[in-house]
């Protein structure tokens, strides 16, 4: 799915399996040193999904969203630097009952957790709330 200029809204189902956002936003300027991102785009879900089932994880730039093995949402750039990361975002969740959720926050109430293993790992962090586990042994 590809998304542009303008407030954007995505609608995804169960059943629809696992669909990519490609978000080519906008950027606004306020000034020449101020840049915002202008549009507004938002993650509508239909029925039967609810913020309790989701899940994400990381896949490069990209923030994976999943609500069971079969459905999944992937968002490209989510995790870019700079410009590319105010216009690769998408900005809300949307649920049938009509409330919504700040992806951002959700995100950063949510910390993916890394747990280490015997071998030698490189552990990449994000801007975000991270959690790694490490035990005995462990790299």
């Amino acid at each position: 799915l590809s998304g542009g200029a303008g407030n954007d809204t995505y609608l995804f189902n169960l059943g629809d399996g696992h669909d990519t956002i490609n978000n080519q936003g906008e950027l606004g300027y306020i000034s020449f040193w101020n840049r915002i991102k202008s549009d507004v785009d938002t993650i509508r879900f239909g029925e039967g999904i609810r913020a309790d089932m989701l899940s994400r994880s990381r896949k490069n730039n990209d923030l994976v969203i999943s609500i069971n093995s079969q459905n999944s949402i992937t968002i490209k750039n989510w995790f870019s630097t700079g410009d590319t990361q105010l216009v690769a975002r998408v900005d809300f969740f949307e649920f049938v009952d009509g409330s919504q959720l700040n992806i951002k926050e959700w995100y950063n109430d949510n910390p993916i957790v890394t747990s280490g293993t015997a071998k030698d790992e490189t552990l990449l962090s994000s801007n975000y709330n991270d959690i790694y586990q490490f035990g005995r042994n462990s790299g």
